[in-house]
């Protein structure tokens, strides 16, 4: 199951049929600064830096679906940081180098993509 099915199963946000993506970018930060922004072949995602930490959002490049909640940062060994956010059982982990995982509630790979 990729990105935008997860989101749409998870029932977000709803889409209208044929109706363009939200986002031709990842998503805005704004008023805040985007820490990690990029695209993978079905979803937008970035990392927001805000006053209370961290914010995941997330957009399916596919339907008009999205998402944003909390995230954390975690240092990994040898260097950079993973961002982790949790929503309803799934697991999405950001990395600095530009690469989104999905984990389903039941430990199930849903995603693996690197982003541009």
């Amino acid at each position: 199951m990729k990105f935008g099915a997860v989101i749409a199963a998870l029932g977000v946000s709803a889409s209208v049929a044929g109706a363009a993506p939200v986002w031709a970018a990842p998503p805005s930060c704004f008023p805040n600064k985007a820490t990690v922004a990029f695209e993978t072949s079905d979803a937008a995602v970035a990392i927001c830096t805000t006053d209370s930490g961290f914010r995941y959002k997330g957009h399916a490049l596919n339907k008009d679906t999205d998402i944003e909640v909390p995230a954390t940062a975690e240092n990994r060994d040898g260097g950079g940081v993973n961002y982790v956010a949790k929503n309803q059982g799934y697991t999405y982990t950001v990395w600095d180098s530009k690469r989104l995982v999905i984990i389903g509630p039941h430990d199930e790979m849903v995603s693996d993509e690197t982003g541009t």
